[in-house]
């Protein structure tokens, strides 16, 4: 039943969508306030992160009115790098045709992890030439259309027999500007089979070189650390936890990434309902001489449950004259007396400090 439903689902959606229908839809809408980019510097570039909260879309129209409206709404606070949260690539699939239906039959599979293995891979094998050409047609669109930079948050691709988990950057032209696996899967991606690959790479942009990090990548320094050796001075940060609750270790990886390295971090947030949870807020961060707090936070969401997208200005070129203030001053005798003793103390999670929006954004024909 489970394959049947999503096979005749795909053959529907193959008539409905394709990337030159998503084309026509963008451009039916006339022009957009696209980013005067060129303008911009390395000094004065401002970055978003997007807290995604999910919904089911009752057809295409809804889906790109959604994520146009992330977009837009980040360039309008002059935003020249927007980066959307992992798993965006699999919204989508609420688009398929009795999708309660086969979400339904997914969820009774719950504790066979053979089965839902198999489930997995049915879904992305069918449905992944669909997910692929949505992923790249509205996000090649929109950076294109606002004339930003786009880290398009991640999608599952099939290579071969292997599935890996991906997310794409693309240029202002709309291009591809870079693509970058995951490397540190989830529980639930060794479950299903999902692959690995070693490579780690930066991509070259108008304000220098960027590179990208998983949530799940954030968790080991070395990572960091290998691409800020390589050049890049700004981490993109698919985020979303998946299961539930976010742990407070977890929301401080990026402000540790950032202060361990000297970068700034924009990590992007998933709010998701819809069968598997997913919570994440969105945030951006930087050393600690360089925030205004002290803390490492520029810009955080109000919360892990709450959608709402973030924007701070990150002046790439303080970064030359960042200093660790932890480890800059050397004190031998302090190390001998005191500072095994400061392990025993609480870290406190930074404070909000400022946030675009958590409003739900607007049905299709509100745009």
């Amino acid at each position: 039943m489970l394959s049947s439903d999503i096979r005749t689902g795909a053959l529907i959606l193959s008539f409905q969508v394709s990337g030159r229908k998503i084309e026509k839809i963008f451009a039916s809408r006339g022009s957009a306030p696209a980013l005067a980019i060129g303008e911009m510097t390395p000094k004065t570039l401002k970055v978003a992160a997007v807290g995604l909260e999910s919904r089911p879309y009752k057809n295409l129209k809804a889906y790109l009115t959604h994520m146009e409206y992330l977009v837009r709404q980040a360039v309008e606070e002059e935003a020249g790098i927007v980066v959307f949260p992992q798993y965006t690539g699999l919204l989508p699939l609420t688009l398929l045709p009795g999708f309660g239906r086969i979400l339904a039959q997914l969820e009774d599979l719950e504790r066979d992890e053979k089965n839902l293995r198999d489930a997995f891979r049915l879904v992305i094998g069918t449905l992944g030439d669909f997910l692929w050409e949505t992923y790249m047609a509205t996000f090649g669109c929109l950076a294109r259309r606002y004339g930003v930079y786009l880290m398009a948050g991640s999608i599952y691709e099939c290579s071969g027999e292997k599935i890996y988990h991906r997310a794409y950057l693309f240029d202002p032209a709309g291009a591809i500007a870079g693509v970058q696996s995951k490397l540190l899967l989830s529980p639930f991606e060794r479950t299903f089979g999902v692959e690995r690959e070693e490579k780690l790479e930066v991509f070259p942009t108008l304000f220098g070189k960027v590179g990208i990090l998983f949530e799940e990548d954030l968790a080991q320094f070395e990572l960091s650390k290998i691409l800020r050796e390589q050049g890049a001075n700004l981490i993109l940060s698919p985020g979303g936890v998946v299961g539930g609750e976010e742990l407070p270790c977890r929301e401080l990886l990026p402000v540790f990434r950032a202060q361990e390295r000297g970068l700034y971090i924009a990590r992007a947030g998933m709010v998701n309902r819809i069968g598997l949870p997913v919570t994440g807020r969105a945030g951006i961060y930087g050393p600690f001489s360089l925030t205004s707090g002290k803390d490492g936070v520029l810009a955080q969401g109000a919360s892990h449950t709450q959608g709402g997208t973030v924007v701070a200005h990150t002046d790439l070129t303080r970064l030359s004259k960042w200093e660790d203030l932890y480890t800059a001053d050397h004190s031998p005798a302090f190390t001998r007396g005191r500072l095994l003793g400061l392990y025993d103390r609480q870290v406190d999670l930074p404070v909000l400090e400022r946030q675009v929006s958590s409003q739900p954004a607007p049905e299709e024909n509100e745009l």
